[in-house]
C-alpha cells in the first residue's frame, strides 16, 4: 500500500477513534448526571453518530428528541399538545423535579448561566406543566446562541474594556438593576468567553434584560400569550397583563383573537393566521396599550439581523441615553 493511502486512513481512523471516545464521554456525562437511564445510551449513541456532532445543542436536542418520544406514546404531538391542569400541589411537586433537572443539565455543563437563570426563573414562575416544556426551552435558547456566535466566520470579538464600560453604563441607568452583582459578573465573563461581537449579543448574555422569539413561532399552541408573559417579565411587573387568552391553535376564520387586561383596561384584537408566522402587527398592538395607559417605559425592537426579534423594555431617558452613547443597536438603525 502506498505511503499516502496509509496517512490517509491513518487520518481517518484517528478522527473516528476520537469521535467515538467523545461521545462516549458525553454518554457517561449523561447517566452520571443522570439525564440519560441506561435503556437510552445506545439511542443517544446512535443519534450522535447520524449527526457527528457532540457540541451542546445537539446533546440538548438528543435529550429533547427522547421526551418527545415519550409523549408520542401518549398519542401527543410536539408542540400541539394538551398540557395537564395541575392543581398548586401538584405544581409544586413538579417545580422541585424540574429544577432538579435544570441543576443537572447545568452541571453538566450543557447551558450557559444566563439560560440557566432565565429558565430558573420559568420554574419558580409556574411556566412549565411538562418536562418536555423545560426542555425544549433550554435547547432552543442554546441554539439561539450558537447561531448568534456562528453568523460571521471569522470572529471580530469586542474589546473587554468596552464590554466592561457597556456594562458601567447599563447599571448607571438601570437597565441592570434586578440583577446581584455576582449574576452581572457571570454574564459578563460570558459575554468575554463567547467573543460576543457586538453589545446587543453582550446584553442578550444578562437575564430578563431582552427577549428573543423567533418570528417562525415554535408555541402553536398560545404563542401570543406566552409573549406577553414574556414581555412582562423584562418589564419587571410595569406591564403586567392579566386575564390573558390566545386561541391560536383553534382560530376562526384564519384569524386568532388575542385578549388581556392591563391596567383595568381590557384589550382585544384579532390577527391574522399565516402558517405558523407571527402577525407583525402584534407588536405595535402592545405599544399602544402600553401608551394608552402611559407605562414608565415603551418596548422597543433591536437589530437581530435573521428572523428573530429583540425585544427591550426601556424608559424614555434610557432609550435616549443608549442610542444618544450607541451603546446598543436598534432595528431602525
Amino acid at each position: 500500500m502506498k505511503p499516502f493511502m496509509l496517512i490517509v486512513i491513518s487520518i481517518f481512523l484517528s478522527i473516528n477513534f476520537a469521535m467515538g471516545q467523545s461521545m462516549q464521554n458525553v454518554i457517561d456525562k449523561l447517566v452520571k448526571h443522570r439525564l440519560l437511564d441506561e435503556g437510552n445510551k445506545e439511542e443517544m449513541r446512535l443519534f450522535l453518530i447520524n449527526q457527528q456532532d457532540t457540541s451542546n445543542n445537539i446533546i440538548l436536542a438528543g435529550l429533547q428528541y427522547f421526551e418527545m418520544m415519550k409523549l408520542a406514546g401518549s398519542n401527543q404531538v410536539s408542540g400541539n399538545f394538551a398540557l395537564p391542569e395541575l392543581t398548586k400541589n401538584q405544581q409544586d411537586s413538579m417545580n422541585i423535579e424540574f429544577l432538579k433537572y435544570l441543576t443537572a443539565i447545568n452541571s453538566a455543563g450543557l447551558i450557559a448561566s444566563s439560560v440557566y437563570s432565565e429558565c430558573k426563573a420559568n420554574i419558580e414562575q409556574n411556566s412549565y406543566q411538562i418536562k418536555y416544556q423545560v426542555i425544549t426551552d433550554l435547547s432552543q435558547k442554546t441554539n439561539y446562541l450558537v447561531q448568534l456566535r456562528h453568523q460571521t466566520k471569522t470572529k471580530n470579538p469586542l474589546p473587554t474594556n468596552q464590554i466592561e464600560d457597556a456594562i458601567k453604563n447599563w447599571r448607571n441607568i438601570g437597565l441592570l438593576k434586578h440583577l446581584t452583582s455576582e449574576e452581572i459578573e457571570l454574564s459578563m465573563n460570558k459575554s468575554i468567553e463567547d467573543s460576543c461581537e457586538d453589545l446587543n449579543e453582550v446584553l442578550l448574555n444578562f437575564p430578563f434584560v431582552i427577549h428573543w422569539f423567533d418570528t417562525e413561532l415554535e408555541n402553536l399552541k398560545d404563542p401570543y400569550a406566552e409573549l406577553l408573559k414574556e414581555f412582562s417579565k423584562i418589564s419587571h411587573g410595569s406591564f403586567n397583563p392579566i386575564n390573558i387568552s390566545d386561541n391560536f391553535s383553534r382560530p376562526i376564520n384564519d384569524k386568532v383573537t388575542v385578549k388581556f387586561t392591563l391596567n383595568g383596561r381590557n384589550y382585544s384584537r384579532d390577527f391574522q393566521v399565516q402558517d405558523d408566522w407571527i402577525d407583525a402587527s402584534f407588536i405595535d398592538f402592545v405599544k399602544k396599550a402600553g401608551t394608552e395607559i402611559k407605562l414608565v417605559g415603551q418596548f422597543y425592537e433591536l437589530y437581530e439581523g435573521g428572523q428573530g426579534a429583540n425585544i427591550i423594555f426601556l424608559t424614555p431617558e434610557q432609550y435616549d441615553f443608549l442610542k444618544k452613547n450607541k451603546l446598543l443597536v436598534f432595528a431602525e438603525d
